[in-house]
Parts: structure tokens; C-alpha cells; sequence
């Protein structure tokens, strides 16, 4: 079995973005407040964005989620990638998993209409949160995507950091 996920991450520093190195590691922001977010994506400060799909309330016809068209422009512009991990699918429980669900969903639907890039992961804390090659296939598939763009969806971390080095 092979098993996929994202090799380094590394949350910044806001203000310093001290001791990265950004030829080698891959830059992610994980759970992010509005401002945060904004001023992440509008100066391309990171690589990926991990949003928090457990907060908050969503509105009858739409979701509550950080990603609106605004910023999903803006994040195609500067290449700042949008991650999906299998994890807090799985550590979800009853309801909880329904809406982190449709939060998923919803930005899918967003990106793949803005052209955003996407990262689907495992998102483990150790060995035994890895997840194999051909279940994260079928979740970017379940989630909306082509076979061809989960694929890519797959492998866009180690691309970005590849294409860096060069």
C-alpha cells in the first residue's frame, strides 16, 4: 500500500515568519481567524489554508465558511491552496460529521468554480492516522472532483515544493 501526505507543515510567525525556510517546507495555516485569513491570502504568506469546518453556524442557504468569492479570486491569483484532510472528516462525530461535511462540499463546489488549488491529505498526527493512496482518490472524487483533478489534488504539495527548488 502507498500511503500519501503532506511531508512538512509549518504554521508562520505572523509578523517575522522566523526560522522557515520556504525552498524545503510548505506553509500552512491551520484554523484561521477572517483576518488572518484575509491578509494571508492577499500577501501570499502561505501555501495552504486549513480552515475550521467545526465553528460556527451556517445560514439556511449557505454555509459559514471562510472561503467566499472574493477570496477564492484571490487565492487562484496568488496560488494559495485550499487543503482538505481526511482527518477531521473521521474524527467527526453524528451531526458534527454531517456539517463538516457540507462546509467540505460547499468550498469543493467554490474552488473547483474559481480555480483554486486544492490539497487533499491525510492530514495525520502520527503513523497510524495515514491513509492510503486510492481512499484519498475516492474522497476528491467524493467531494467533486474528476479523476485527473484528485489526482493533482494529490500531489500538488510535493509539486509546489519541487517547482520551488527550481
Amino acid at each position: 500500500m502507498k500511503y500519501y501526505d503532506i511531508a512538512v507543515c509549518t504554521v508562520p510567525e505572523w509578523y517575522g515568519l522566523k526560522g522557515l525556510r520556504p525552498e524545503h517546507d510548505l506553509v500552512v495555516l491551520k484554523h484561521p481567524d477572517r483576518d488572518a485569513f484575509r491578509r494571508a491570502v492577499e500577501k501570499s504568506l502561505v501555501d495552504a489554508v486549513l480552515p475550521d469546518r467545526l465553528r460556527g453556524h451556517d445560514y439556511f442557504h449557505h454555509k459559514r465558511t471562510l472561503l467566499n468569492n472574493v477570496t477564492a479570486k484571490l487565492m487562484n491569483k496568488n496560488k494559495v491552496s485550499l487543503l482538505f484532510t481526511f482527518k477531521e472528516l473521521r474524527d467527526a462525530k453524528g451531526v458534527k460529521r454531517a456539517l463538516v461535511w457540507g462546509r467540505m462540499k460547499y468550498e469543493m463546489k467554490l474552488c473547483i468554480k474559481k480555480s483554486v488549488p486544492v490539497i487533499i491529505a491525510s492530514g495525520a498526527g502520527s503513523k497510524d492516522d495515514l491513509v492510503e493512496k486510492h481512499t484519498l482518490l475516492a474522497f476528491g472524487e467524493l467531494l467533486g472532483l474528476r479523476p485527473e483533478q484528485a489526482k493533482k489534488a494529490l500531489n500538488y504539495a510535493q509539486e509546489r515544493i519541487l517547482e520551488r527548488r527550481n
